[in-house]
Formats: C-alpha cells, structure tokens, sequence
C-alpha cells in the first residue's frame, strides 16, 4: 500500500502507457482530464505561477464559479510526466476514480473545443445535458456507444487517452492514426435513445454502488473493488427479467443479494415477493412487511443453496 509520498500503482501504470506515446515528439502535449465532483480537493489545487500548468472549465463561460470545481476541468501540462502537480494527483489514493491522461497533437484551443463539444450534448428529443465521458468509470461505456462518426470525431488528434478500467486495469485508445485529427462538428453532439438507453444499461451498476455506499460505506466492503462492477451487472440483470425497473427495487434487490447471497431470490419468500410485485406494490414495499421469521427463513433458505 502506498503512503501520500509515493505515486499510486494505478498511477504509474498511466505513466507507463504515456510513455509509450512519446510526449517529446513532433510536441504533443500532455492533459489531465478531471472529474471535478470525484476529486473535492481540486479547488484547492495550487498551481505554479509560470504558466506550466493550466486549469480550464469544459463547462462554458456560464458556468457558475462554484460548480466550475465540481465539474469537468482540463489540466494542461506543459512539463508532461514530470510536472509536479500531475505526480501530487497521481499521489490520490482515489486518482483512478477521478482522472484520465491525454496525449494531444492538436493545438490547445482545438482540443479544448473538441472536449466542449463532447460534454455538451442533445438528445434526439431535443432535450441538453452535461455527459459524463470524463468520468474514468464512464469513459469507455461512453466510447463504446458512438457511432463510427462520432468516435472519429471524439478521438480526433488524440495520440493516446488513458484510463483505468473498472477492474482496476490500465488502458489506452486513440486515433488510429497519431495525429490524424478529425473536423469538430459544425452541430452539437447528438445521442440516439438506443445510445442512451445502452449507455445507462451499463452504468447503472456504478449508480446503484453508490447509493449503496451512501446509506452505509462498509456494505460492499465483502466484495473485492475489481469484482464489483461483474456482480452488480449480473444482479441487475436478475432484477431485470423478474420486472423491476424502479430505481429503489433495483437497489433493494442488489442490497438483499449482498446481505443474503446472490442466490437469494431462490428462497421461498423472495420468490414469492418478486412474482407478486406490481407496481401498485412494489418488491421493495412488500420486504418492508416481512416477519422477523420470514427474515430468518430467507438466510436459512440461502446458506443451503
């Protein structure tokens, strides 16, 4: 385990992958991609006063002040791996969760403009909103969605963007070809609802962690970080074909998989509660009215499955 003087292991592995984009050649320059409302201490980052390293908002100029450190922020390091403020974010025992690195041909006010026209964005029903691509989680579930077009034009004059995945492993894509930018787009980025919909398939199971999380930070501590995401996805899935679709059925059911057992709905009284769920009475309003022997039945039940 690391202290606060050393670079994490998640942090020197984007190192490695950086390297090999070769930041001294034809002068790429490096980025840091920040989640700004993962990352509370990014306010009171101090920057050096010689300009080596600047922050800058994807949010607008509208943005108010206090949710520009709450938001997507770009760093940009004119000292590439060696600049001291990136080695203090790698430092963050949480930097995976928060930051992923660019290495960039194009021109600063071009990429700046690139990522702006990525974090805003419409859907079909002519409805704009903030996409969280930059968020590390979120990030390649994101890319995954696009179309062949709008990838292009994402990836544009990137040489590498680098990341560490959900299970705690390092990756890197960029354009096919180093340098090979793509025009932005005259018109805003659009999203289908099947982009959409996909999109929020597979962050759910993060959403669903993080409320978990909230109502009592030990309750995932029984899983290892790097199998959480698997088990959510698969359990959400099992909600899924039982007809749960409310945001606090789901989270009763993967809370009731994690205290009990992943099996649990095998038991008597959970399989009784799914088939008579409705949306009149819901899975999560029916445990509210279980017994104490009820309670006990289903423990008994799991551990002999």
């Amino acid at each position: 385990m690391s202290n606060e003087n050393e670079i994490t292991a998640h942090g020197l592995a984007l190192l490695s992958l950086i390297n090999h984009a070769d930041l001294n050649d034809r002068g790429a320059m490096l980025y840091s991609l920040i989640d700004g409302a993962k990352f509370p201490s990014l306010g009171r980052l101090t920057l050096p006063n010689d300009d080596s390293v600047t922050l800058h908002s994807l949010l607008g100029e509208s943005a108010q002040v206090d949710a520009i450190y709450a938001g997507p922020v770009l760093l940009r390091h004119a000292r590439g791996q060696h600049c001291p403020v990136l080695t203090k974010l790698l430092k963050q025992a949480n930097s995976a969760h928060f930051l992923s690195l660019i290495v960039s041909d194009e021109p600063f006010p071009i990429l700046f403009e690139r990522l702006r026209w990525l974090t805003d964005v419409v859907h079909d029903d002519g409805t704009e909103w903030v996409m969280r691509y930059y968020d590390p989680l979120v990030l390649p579930h994101w890319l995954g969605v696009l179309d062949r077009a709008q990838r292009a034009a994402a990836l544009g004059g990137s040489r590498a963007w680098v990341y560490i995945d959900m299970h705690g492993r390092p990756h890197s894509f960029g354009s096919e070809k180093i340098g090979d930018a793509v025009a932005i787009p005259s018109d805003p980025m659009l999203l289908s609802q099947q982009q959409c919909d996909e999109l929020m398939s597979k962050t759910l199971p993060y959403m669903v962690m993080h409320q978990l999380e909230s109502d009592d930070q030990h309750l995932l501590s029984t899983l290892s970080p790097r199998d959480r995401y698997a088990f959510f996805s698969q359990q959400l899935c099992k909600a899924s074909a039982y007809g749960l679709s409310s945001p606090a059925d789901l989270k009763c059911y993967c809370m009731l998989s994690l205290m009990i057992g992943a099996h649990f709905d095998a038991s008597p009284v959970a399989a009784e509660a799914l088939r008579q769920a409705s949306p009149d009475d819901s899975f999560s309003e029916r445990i509210l009215s279980w017994t104490p022997e009820q309670w006990a039945s289903l423990e008994e039940s799991d551990s002999i499955l």
